[in-house]
């Protein structure tokens, strides 16, 4: 539902002669390799134990960090972008197009942004690797029946309401619908270090926190034909209530702080062969958000959303901060206790070997370890990825990285990431990948994942 979000990565380059690898996280593809990883602030979030493996002294600063990505099974390159990126009023042509009922399955979309305001690391062989990131993640998903869809856009005039001859024949055509909208800021400290030398392998550990402010949150689901759903939102929004016109004033004293607040752990380790192996795993976002300010909940029938419709529906433009309020209403939303929410724990395995001259293979498993998709934010289903970096010297000890993949999630099904890296010796680095060049290249017919990923400058020193 929202139009939103997120994506951004890290790709920073420091020409080590090591394999290079596309990383997914949270919808974003990350160029180029152990390159990003290894001793450097980008390994929090995937593996804290690669701030461990420098060969040597470094240290870097990131600057310019940011991206976004975006996905829908049934909006073309254009309709996407507009939807994403404005607030305009839903065409006719749109309208149509989402309410023609001319597609099976549910309506999805799914958007992710994410803004690194702050990225430092440093690093030596011998005391390990120390980093520290501040940055905001949004994540936006919705899959909704077509159904509910057509009742959400144009109420009692949808196709669905004028077939149906009593309230009761609607009960269960909501059925499937979930709709999550989280935004969280962090503050991210991980150390890793070689805990064990031979001369058959190298093992590191390391590990992380996260202290979390939770901005924004709104869940909701339907199921049996009812409705269940949480929100919070903080002042940074300027949320559209709806009929809540008057907020608990405990709440108001509050609102120019976050509307939760919680903590979060990673955990990792790898393994470096004497052949040029690198083996890895980790656990990540183990932890919660507690929301406490600003609540609001829902628990209701869904004959009593049906009740609410009139000819003009609740939805008419992609604007989310006016737009809430009539979801609010229409799902009756109240005052509510505050409540929990999990981050989307995972682990993930990975593995890379350097074949001959530049050219090196990889491949990463990411594994959720919830069950419950509803009460988790920015929940991923299992990936896989199999890539592959050629890696090129340059003059002046630069070099540069083209990384590409096979990925796959039932998310998003299968694309293929691209990614380049430059470095200009130890001074300064630049990196841009896309999660799917195909999107580029074709627009992505009616499944289209453009986004990007930027690391503007990583200077080095």
């Amino acid at each position: 539902m929202k139009k939103v979000a997120l994506l951004i990565a890290i790709g920073i380059l420091y020409g080590f002669d090591a394999s290079g690898q596309m990383y997914y996280h949270e919808g974003r593809q990350i160029c180029c390799g152990q390159d990003l990883l290894r001793g450097n602030h980008a390994a929090l979030g995937i593996n804290p134990a690669e701030l461990g493996r420098p060969d040597q002294f470094m240290s870097s600063f990131g600057i310019l960090q940011t991206g976004i990505n975006f996905y829908s099974n049934q909006l073309s390159l254009g309709q996407l972008f507009d939807i994403t990126l404005t607030d305009n009023e839903i065409s006719e042509v749109l309208l149509d197009e989402l309410t023609s009922g001319r597609r099976d399955g549910n309506f999805k979309y799914n958007a992710n942004m994410e803004a690194s305001w702050l990225a430092v690391s440093l690093a030596s062989p011998k005391l390990g690797g120390l980093a520290v990131t501040v940055r905001d993640r949004v994540s936006s998903t919705s899959s909704m029946s077509n159904d509910m869809l057509g009742l959400m856009l144009l109420g009692q005039n949808s196709t669905v309401y004028q077939r149906s001859t009593h309230p009761l024949d609607l009960l269960y055509t909501g059925d499937g619908t979930t709709m999550n909208y989280s935004h969280l800021r962090e503050a991210h400290l991980g150390y890793g270090r070689k805990v064990f030398e031979s001369k058959l392998f190298n093992l590191y550990l390391g590990g992380s926190v996260k202290r979390l402010w939770g901005i924004g949150y709104f869940q909701s689901s339907i199921r049996e034909g009812f409705i269940g759903g949480a929100s919070a939102f903080s002042q940074f929004y300027n949320i559209n209530y709806g009929s809540l016109k008057n907020p608990d004033q405990q709440f108001r004293r509050k609102l120019m702080n976050s509307s939760g607040s919680g903590y979060s752990y990673d955990i990792g380790g790898s393994l470096s062969l004497a052949a040029p192996i690198w083996l890895g795993w980790s656990i990540v976002d183990m932890g919660k958000v507690t929301w406490t300010d600003q609540v609001i909940a829902s628990e209701t029938s869904y004959l009593d959303f049906i009740e609410t419709l009139n000819e003009d529906g609740l939805i008419g433009s992609s604007g989310f901060k006016d737009e809430v309020g009539n979801v609010y209403d229409a799902f009756d939303f109240r005052e509510s206790d505050e409540f929990e929410t999990y981050l989307n724990t995972a682990m993930r395995l990975n593995g890379s070997a350097k074949l001959i001259g530049g050219l090196s293979i990889s491949s990463e498993m990411i594994l959720p370890l919830h069950d419950n998709r509803d009460n988790v934010m920015n929940y991923h289903p299992a990936t896989y990825v199999f890539g592959v970096n050629y890696r090129l010297g340059l003059p002046g000890n630069g070099s540069a990285n083209l990384s590409s993949a096979y990925f796959f999630n039932k998310q998003y099904g299968s694309r293929v990431p691209l990614g380049v890296s430059v470095g200009l010796g130890r001074v300064v680095s630049f990196s841009l990948s896309t999660p799917d060049v195909l999107t580029l290249i074709t627009g992505g017919g009616k499944h289209p994942f453009p986004g990007f990923s930027l690391a503007g400058l990583n200077l080095l020193f």
